[in-house]
């Protein structure tokens, strides 16, 4: 540029200046006025935006009203800073990907940051505004408003999430099969009965069998073929085999829906896992009749080891209590090993509280309730469970209880079966004492002492020592009472006839086997003498010199232990019914709670619907929507166009009545518009006015209507402010005043301007002649630019010519663009050519050229247009 000369340099600055003068000009074509019509009143939200930084440069108000802010607000923004945080990045990386062209366009649900703080869910759909290999600058942004549907999903999500929850506290499963398709859904809880997750389930009733137990396949087919083909609801009871080998043992009730032609369509069921409930009922059965016929040290140990294998405890615990403090072992049960001379002193712990208050469970973490208690710190105790042992007296005579180092896992039912425990453990502990009792008195039977004579006498089983033959040498008042009034004097009858009604060999009670050598013998019989159960124990008796001497036996009512092990029995049986029962209670509860869901979720469906397009219909309204009762004038809904209209809230507007909408110095005038718009059920009234809350008066026309919402008749009310209108009035009454005055002036003027404006033209072909033809005759350029200065050479003459003034005088019809094309046509250039030169498609070309004949009138198809320009 520092050798080019003044007058150049000149040159190419006023070519610059001419060239931008005539771009200016350019008019918007028809396709952009579409595409602006479309961006302002499009239905979602639109946007242009900087790629580089995110700034909004062009909005349209649809995207506005759904973030809350106005146009203004938006422009100097950025879409970062209404991103919400946690959908932020993943916008950001779709962003990256679009500016690396490694994606064309994207679409992503996110939410924004309303203007009042609540959150807005769109769907977003983002596209460049770029060609490929282009360096990005503007994209575009659309985005349509789904909180509402986002709400919905939500709503039904909580809806299933309740449902799976119910499910799976009572541990039923719900599934259906569709019989024609062989497809299966299940829910959760069904996926959790079979340890299952919904990626791994077949979907098919084939998937189903493969779990089912090899032994239980049988049953389960029978049962659904005779569901689909006898139209009977089956209830059955089979094992699965989980995928880790885990037995599961399940309760299942179906029935089968049919066609109007009786053809099987699908089938509807449940599932609840009894796995626990019947292992309960063995354990419980399997535990009672560990401990029967166990008696003695025998029984004590066998009740803590059977604690500890059915609680999978680490310690088990039966003790007598000595006085108020002491407990001395019978037998405990730790890691296994059994252990006798245990015993320690109770104090402020668990046991304590079991002594007094009877059964106790504490699950876990126990030390850190009795911190001070030594027994369950030696042991680290984590869970513990107790009860206490007391006679018929209602007398603390022991303590049961056993302890985990994790935690306790308590079983169904075992309060009642702590009670049964304890209830044969307080038997054989009284038994034990007299046995005791007994052993200790061997030389008292020389000796009459009258306190072991009390002692003997109180026992409430039949007792009697015998000789080496059998007979009866003393008796204790119990069996006196019993039997003398049918005997008379006991002292020297055979035992047998006591007890047996004969003194034959056979049968013979287990003071035989005693008697003859044998050691301790302890039986459960039904003695022919007497009613019901007996335990008949029998010891030998010895002398001083450790000879033996006779025996003692001891008979004792075992009818209430056989009654309750009977009980227990039928207790069992009850409880399978009741579970059965109840079980068939719960899987039809179940099945009306899924019709109730159903018909409930079509009903919110619908009546979502409904109340989503009517508040569409009144919240998208442009004017403010007011919902009167007809008969009292009370206002019962509006819309966001009325809060605004009022400034103030919708809640203090509702309940209003509709004569405070306006001034009150008007109060009867508008009570009269009102009544008329109700008694006719529709109208119009302009020139009236809304007062708001600060005094200020709002001119507004209103459309009024009768509608029936709910079975009750409401007027709709549909105000309009025309503020705008009636100022624009004003104003245009004032324009049209002062372009009158306007008019005289301005007919000098023009006058004055055709003059100016011949000799501004006159000026240009001069400037033309005189300055830039010398000046592009003096470029020297090749190729393409070779082109543009030719053609710049050509549109320069023509100026001067008479071709250039014809063609200007022509552009009241043709557009800057058009005349451009015109010259390059005149000049002898190609389609292919004008559309390299302009950066244009050869369509776009195409689309001119016709517009050109048209407006130049040229409707013969044989006239060419270069050639016609030529002549101009």
């Amino acid at each position: 540029m520092k050798n080019v000369s003044e007058p150049t340099r000149k040159a190419e600055e006023d070519i610059k200046e001419s060239y931008n003068l005539l771009r200016s000009d350019e008019a918007l074509t028809e396709s952009e006025k579409r595409f602006l019509a479309i961006f302002d009143q499009a239905s979602v939200g639109i946007a242009q935006i900087e790629t580089k930084t995110g700034e909004f440069v062009r909005i349209n108000k649809r995207y506005c009203d759904i973030i809350g802010y106005t146009q203004e607000e938006m422009i100097s923004s950025t879409f970062m800073k209404i991103t919400h945080t946690d959908d932020l990045q993943a916008d950001l990386n779709n962003m990256q990907k679009l500016k690396e062209g490694k994606i064309r366009e994207f679409s992503m649900e996110k939410r924004y940051y309303h203007k009042d703080g609540s959150i807005v869910w769109v769907n977003l759909t983002v596209s460049p505004m770029w060609n490929v290999g282009e360096q990005p600058d503007y994209h575009i942004a659309v985005v349509e408003d789904i909180t509402e549907r986002r709400h919905a999903e939500e709503d039904l999500l909580k809806s299933k999430e309740t449902l799976d929850y119910a499910q799976k506290i009572t541990h039923i499963g719900s599934w259906e099969s569709d019989i024609v398709k062989n497809k299966t859904i299940w829910s959760d809880e069904v996926y959790r009965q079979f340890g299952l997750i919904s990626q791994e389930f077949g979907g098919t009733n084939e998937f189903f069998l493969d779990f089912v137990h090899p032994d239980d396949k049988k049953l389960v087919r029978k049962a659904i073929k005779e569901a689909l083909y006898k139209r009977r609801p089956y209830s059955v009871d089979f094992r699965i085999v989980l995928k880790d080998g885990t037995e599961r043992i399940l309760h299942s009730d179906a029935e089968v829906v049919f066609d109007t032609n009786g053809k099987p369509q699908k089938m509807i069921g449940t599932s609840l896992d009894i796995t626990e409930s019947k292992q309960v009922d063995k354990a419980i059965q399997t535990l009672v009749k560990s401990i029967v016929g166990k008696t003695g040290q025998e029984f004590f140990d066998k009740i803590v080891v059977s604690i500890n294998e059915w609680l999978g405890a680490d310690c088990a615990f039966i003790g007598q209590i000595t006085n108020e403090n002491n407990v001395k072992a019978l037998s405990m049960q730790m890691d296994g090993k059994i252990i006798h001379d245990y015993g320690y002193t109770i104090g402020d712990g668990s046991c304590e509280v079991v002594v007094k208050d009877g059964y106790q469970v504490y699950k876990e973490k126990i030390c850190e309730l009795f911190p001070k208690n030594k027994v369950l710190s030696e042991i680290g105790a984590e869970g513990y469970v107790g009860t206490v042992l007391r006679d018929k007296n209602s007398k603390t005579i022991g303590i049961i209880w056993a302890v985990s180092r994790k935690k306790l896992n308590i079983p169904v039912r075992v309060v009642e079966v702590m009670d049964i425990l304890a209830a044969k453990a307080i038997s054989e502990i009284e038994r034990k004492q007299i046995e005791e009792y007994l052993r200790n008195s061997e030389e008292a039977l020389h000796i009459a002492n009258e306190e072991w004579e009390r002692s003997f006498n109180a026992m409430q089983d039949h007792i009697c020592i015998l000789d080496m033959s059998g007979a009866i040498i003393r008796s204790n008042k119990t069996m006196r009472e019993r039997f003398e009034p049918i005997h008379g004097d006991l002292k020297g009858l055979d035992y047998r006839l006591i007890y047996c009604g004969t003194a034959t060999p056979d049968p013979q009670p287990p003071c035989a086997a005693v008697l003859s050598g044998s050691p301790s013998v302890s039986v459960e019989t039904q003695l022919p003498t007497m009613d019901g159960w007996q335990r008949v124990s029998s010891f030998p008796l010895f002398s001083k010199e450790k000879k033996q001497i006779g025996a003692v036996s001891v008979v004792t009512d075992i009818t209430e232990s056989k009654q309750m092990e009977e009980e227990l029995k039928t207790l069992n049986q009850s409880l399978e019914q009741r579970v059965a029962e109840r079980t068939a209670d719960l899987s039809k509860t179940n099945k009306e709670l899924l019709i109730e869901i159903n018909e409930r979720r079509q009903a919110e469906k619908a009546m979502r619907e409904s109340e989503e397009r009517y508040r569409k219909l009144i919240e998208t309204a442009n004017d403010a929507i007011f919902i009167a009762d007809v008969e009292t004038g009370i206002i019962l809904d509006v819309n966001k166009r009325a809060e605004e209209l009022m400034n103030m809230p919708a809640e203090k507007i509702v309940g209003m009545h509709q004569k405070q909408l306006h001034p009150q110095d008007e109060a009867e005038t508008y009570k009269k518009i009102f009544s008329d718009h109700a008694r006719r059920g529709k109208g119009i009234s302009e020139d009236v006015f809304v007062c708001r809350k600060d005094g200020y008066k709002v001119p507004v026309e209103i459309s009024a209507s009768v509608i029936e919402c709910n079975g009750k008749k409401v007027i709709q009310g549909i105000f309009r402010d025309v503020t705008e209108r009636k100022k624009a009035e004003e104003i245009l009454q004032e324009q049209k005043n002062a372009l009158e005055q306007k008019n005289i002036v301005l007919s000098e003027i023009l006058g004055q301007l055709e003059l100016e404006k011949k000799q501004i033209k006159d000026n240009v072909i001069a400037n033309a002649e005189n300055l830039l033809l010398p000046v592009i005759q003096k470029l020297r350029l090749k190729g393409e630019s070779h082109k543009y200065i030719q053609l710049l050479r050509t549109n320069v003459q023509e100026l001067t010519s008479s071709f250039g003034i014809r063609l200007t005088e022509k552009r009241a019809k043709l557009t800057s663009r058009e005349l451009e094309i015109c010259n390059m046509i005149k000049n002898g250039l190609t389609n292919k050519e004008i559309a390299g030169l302009l950066n244009i498609s050869l369509l776009t070309i195409e689309k001119h050229r016709a517009n050109i004949r048209r407006k130049l009138g040229i409707i013969n198809k044989d006239i060419n247009l270069s050639s016609f320009l030529k002549t101009l």
